[in-house]
């Protein structure tokens, strides 16, 4: 070879003749191929041996899905929201990626194009490129190891787990990457004539300078063999529990469901001819439940996220999903080898064994953990279809729950108060709010739907009254249901309790489809959320806006303006999960807050999408909080108090309760005051604040 062309002897000490070597090379090649597609096909075969069988997506959202996976297996979009885990990760994940690739160039080259076109391509400006590529690829990948083990052996995060599983990987694939360096520094220092490599391959280079001449061919013939070994191997694991999460994460991020969140549960189809409710047993769950707790990798992103982990309640979203997946693996084995799966009696019970009582009912549904997770598990679901079998089929569920079932079956509403008093909230307005009938529904912008907190709670009232004033001061043609309202169903389908759910979801629909209703306004973001996204799947279809959104685009087109009495003092907002997280909506709320401010409010540390739970959703709103070390309205309540704020901004009647409370316990209740946009935005006329 010419000495000042770069490139290099492909198989260079490799003393096997040809065609034999090559045949070597190709056998050696299939092994890991073979191994790995055996390991996946396993896989397949037991996520399809248990569980309810789940639809194929159709093919018109396979783009779609195809996206999502670019986005968040390829371009690790989700995993590198956490700066350090991020770059660890994605430093091994291009480093193995780019060093794979690089491979396959070699064998392309080799074994295809130079015996069947006799040209040579891996040379000049393309061997310089190629060679400083897979350098810096492989110093990526030394540093994310020497980061993923410094993670696992010194600092030790109590939300890591697969300790034991992870690591020889990673020390397995730190060799590989060292004695890659090594074998090079072997053939530079065998070719000292080579100067090019100086810069092309240089951490190859610098190797080379520590190897004598004489003995290079000898440590690189060892090296390579032992290299090569341990990198078939090492692809052999590929399709296995560990390494297989390459395979598993791609496959669950694309068969996840199209939504943003867990926090639409796909409903119970004709339930009234169903012979059993949500999930009891493993068998019981769909089939996407089964694969993507398989596809777990134990990164506790979920766990440092939720509210009731970091208050100290018991649950774990990932020892959640940890339990489902070690529960149902000896399950699906045992099925897929054509053995008969042990009786209830015989095994343990999900809720109750696998999953404590605890852990499941001290879920607020907030989604923090699915918005977190890296492989898009849904646990959510996986929460509420349990609850379900828990209340629907063992009738075994919180006390306080009882209380709140009776209310919404008998009275339409949470606190079992009589649908006439619905408008009661009107009574102290000075002008009168319109009711929905056939005669005006067609002349109506929005449908207000005023809620039940909105309707009953004291100190929701307020709220209501507000934002019907800046209606009626906007010219807003709007009209209530009055009396023919009822609860969405929103704290029953959460509970688990999705019988009860259906019924006044039913009702509901039947009321605003008789009427014609097609626009709908609410402050509350967990009526928003229902009407909105849950109704869809039981035949209610509407387009929902939140009060913040509505006060906004009032605001923007000059059709609403803050009176001449500022709201003083610092303003800090709190994101509702319902409304920021679940739906994206986190802006509109300061756009409003800042009209009637005159100034932009504060947030505090955990804000926007990424905020702290009240503790009041799934549920929890009618539960005692009797388990932890603290209450998470208390932990979010003194994050806000921490910005220095006079005043903490709400955009939900449930938030605005148990933000009271947790100003009320932290004894600031007399220099702090907790309100709704719409009341701030009110607040500035002075008529509005009487």
């Amino acid at each position: 070879m010419d000495p000042t062309v770069p490139t290099r002897d492909i198989l260079w000490n490799i003393d096997i003749a040809e065609p034999y070597r090559t045949i070597l090379m190709a056998v050696l090649s299939i092994i890991p191929i073979v191994f790995i597609a055996m390991a996946l096909r396993r896989r397949w075969q037991l996520w399809q041996a248990i569980g309810v069988e789940e639809k194929f997506p159709p093919r018109e959202e396979w783009g779609r899905r195809a996206q999502r996976v670019l986005k968040h297996v390829f371009a690790t979009k989700r995993i590198t929201r956490r700066r350090y885990a991020g770059t660890m990760h994605t430093a091994i994940f291009y480093s193995f990626l780019l060093l794979f690739i690089g491979t396959i160039i070699v064998a392309i080259q080799h074994d295809l194009v130079r015996p069947l076109l006799g040209w040579n391509f891996f040379k000049g400006n393309f061997y310089r490129i190629f060679s400083l590529v897979l350098e810096l690829a492989g110093i990526a990948g030394i540093i994310g190891c020497v980061m993923a083990l410094y993670r696992r052996y010194v600092t030790k995060p109590d939300s890591l787990g697969g300790l034991l599983k992870w690591i020889p990987s990673i020390w397995i694939l730190l060799v590989i990457l060292i004695t890659g360096f090594v074998i090079e520094g072997a053939r530079i220092a065998s070719h000292p004539e080579q100067t090019y490599e100086k810069i092309w391959s240089f951490v190859g280079y610098a190797f080379s300078l520590a190897i004598p001449q004489g003995s290079a061919p000898v440590l690189h013939g060892m090296l390579w063999w032992f290299h090569l070994a341990i990198s078939i191997a090492f692809l052999c694991t590929f399709g296995s529990v560990v390494m297989g999460h390459i395979f598993t994460t791609a496959v669950s991020v694309f068969m996840a469901r199209e939504i943003p969140s867990g926090a639409t549960p796909s409903p119970i189809e004709d339930i009234e001819e169903a012979e059993t409710y949500g999930v009891l047993t493993l068998e019981q769950f769909n089939q996407r439940h089964l694969r993507d707790a398989d596809s777990c990798v134990e990164c506790g992103r979920c766990q440092t996220v939720c509210p009731a982990w970091t208050t100290g309640k018991p649950l774990s979203p990932k020892k959640i999903v940890r339990s489902i997946r070690e529960g149902w693996r000896p399950l699906a084995e045992m099925a897929l080898a054509g053995q008969e799966l042990p009786g209830e009696d015989d095994r343990p019970e999900l809720v109750g064994e696998l999953i404590t009582a605890d852990e499941l009912w001290s879920c607020t549904t907030c989604g923090a953990c699915e918005q977190e997770c890296p492989v898009m598990i849904e646990q959510i679901e996986k929460i509420v279809d349990m609850r379900r079998g828990q209340v629907l089929m063992k009738a075994e569920f919180p006390e306080e729950l009882q209380i709140l079932f009776n209310n919404l079956e008998q009275s339409g509403n949470p606190w079992g108060k009589s649908p006439e008093e619905r408008l009661d909230w009107a009574n102290d307005l000075d002008f009168e709010v319109p009711i929905i009938d056939e005669d005006n529904a067609k002349e109506i912008e929005y449908l207000f739907w005023v809620g039940c907190a909105g309707a009953y709670d004291a100190r929701s009232r307020g709220i209501t009254q507000s934002f019907a004033r800046l209606l009626n001061k906007a010219g807003v043609k709007y009209a209530v249901l009055g009396e023919m309202e009822t609860c969405t169903g929103d704290s029953a389908l959460r509970a688990g309790n999705e019988y009860l759910y259906q019924i006044l979801a039913q009702q509901n629909i039947e009321t605003l489809n008789d009427l014609g209703v097609k626009k709908i306004v609410t402050a509350c973001p967990h009526c928003f959320q229902t009407l909105g996204k849950d109704y869809k799947g039981l035949g209610g279809d509407y387009e929902v806006i939140h009060h913040s959104q509505l006060l906004e685009e009032l605001i923007a087109t000059g059709r609403l303006k803050a009176g001449t009495e500022k709201v003083p003092g610092v303003a800090a907002v709190h994101d509702s999960c319902y409304l920021a997280r679940h739906n994206g909506v986190t802006e509109q709320p300061r756009n409003v807050v800042a009209e009637a401010t005159g100034a932009l409010p504060v947030d505090p540390e955990r804000n926007r999408d990424k905020g702290l739970c009240c503790g009041a959703g799934g549920g929890r709103m009618w539960m005692e909080e009797n388990l932890g070390d603290k209450n998470i309205n208390i932990e979010r309540t003194e994050e806000l108090l921490g910005t220095g704020a006079s005043t903490v901004v709400t955009s939900c009647p449930f938030c605005k309760t148990m933000l009271s409370d947790g100003v009320k316990a932290c004894g600031k209740d007399d220099s702090v005051k907790v309100m709704d946009i719409a009341e701030m935005l009110a607040a500035t006329d002075k008529k509005g604040a009487e």
